[in-house]
């Protein structure tokens, strides 16, 4: 899971501050995944650059609480269908996410059913294993 996911799916459960938001995701995701209030703002401010999110309300001392737009949901149901909960490999494909073994196959989406070719097979292991390799002979 990206922060950027993270955090629509945060705001998908009703608008929030940053300040609040960094705080839900330190409850929940916390002692696996810490993200330091930079990051979630800086993350934040990308979001609404792209609207996905936007200003719902501002308050004192500059505080702005975001909501997400229609946009940001298409996103977030785009994102969590690629993979269902109920898929046999959910837990495979999200243990390989959060450990930065995978990427996906495409802009965040991970193909659970599509097949794989030897090449990407060995460079999935090898990352998954921590396998350093030599200069390749052609360099």
């Amino acid at each position: 899971m990206s922060l950027r996911h993270g955090l629509l799916g945060l705001l998908a459960e009703g608008p929030a501050s940053g300040y609040d938001l960094a705080n839900r995701f330190q409850a929940a995701l916390g002692t696996a995944w810490p993200a330091q209030h930079p990051r979630i703002y800086a993350e934040l401010t990308r979001l609404a650059t792209d609207n996905l999110i936007e200003v719902d309300s501002r308050g004192p001392r500059g505080r702005k609480a975001y909501r997400i737009t229609d946009a940001g949901l298409a996103e977030v149901r785009h994102w969590l269908a690629d993979v269902p909960v109920d898929h046999q490999f959910f837990a495979y494909v999200e243990a390989l996410v959060r450990s930065g073994v995978t990427a996906g196959c495409g802009l965040d989406t991970y193909c659970p059913d599509a097949p794989i070719t030897r090449g990407q097979m060995a460079a999935f292991l090898a990352k998954a294993l921590g396998l350093q390799w030599p200069v390749p002979l052609s360099e």
